[in-house]
């Protein structure tokens, strides 16, 4: 009977054993399904931080590509002003040159005044035909000066927006 005893007993001492040890197996399966629950939270928040991060990315280098462009376009807007300022600066300079030659004939015409020139001629037709040059002289002289003033104002125009774009730049 003792020996009946003794198997009974350790009966149930194997089996508080088996029941403490599936408590602790229920405890620690219970403990890493939490484990793995934060984990796979956590997966999720990382995997949404590179969802966004790649959609900014991509935001950033549309913007890059939009300023390169941007860019570009101010560069050679830039050089097509530059282009028109030096080809204005030449016309200036010729126009310049051309007002000198103009005021110095001008002066020299100046030098025989208009009535001398018209008290020496003998024919009213010669005095006539010298005063439509005299006209003549003045209006071309007139034009020269308006398409000078003109230039100047281009030149100041262009000078500002080759600034402008290169405050863009």
């Amino acid at each position: 009977m003792l020996a009946g005893f003794s198997r009974i007993s350790r009966a149930q001492s194997d089996t508080e054993k088996t029941r403490a040890q599936l408590q602790q197996l229920q405890s620690d399966i219970k403990r890493i399904n939490r484990e793995i629950s934060s984990a796979s939270a956590h997966k999720n928040t990382l995997q949404q931080q590179l969802r966004q991060a790649d959609i900014q990315l991509g935001k950033l280098k549309r913007g890059m590509a939009d300023n390169q462009r941007a860019m570009a376009a101010s560069t050679r807007e830039l050089s097509i002003l530059e282009k028109q300022y030096a080809e204005l600066e030449l016309a200036r300079n010729q126009q310049q040159a051309r007002i000198g030659i103009e005021l110095k004939t001008a002066w020299q015409m100046g030098q025989q005044g208009q009535v001398k020139v018209l008290l020496n001629q003998e024919s009213p037709h010669t005095a006539a035909r010298i005063m439509g040059y005299y006209r003549y002289f003045f209006a071309a002289r007139n034009e020269l000066l308006g398409q000078y003033r003109e230039t100047l104002r281009q030149l100041e125009g262009l000078k500002q927006r080759i600034a402008d774009t290169l405050t863009q730049l």
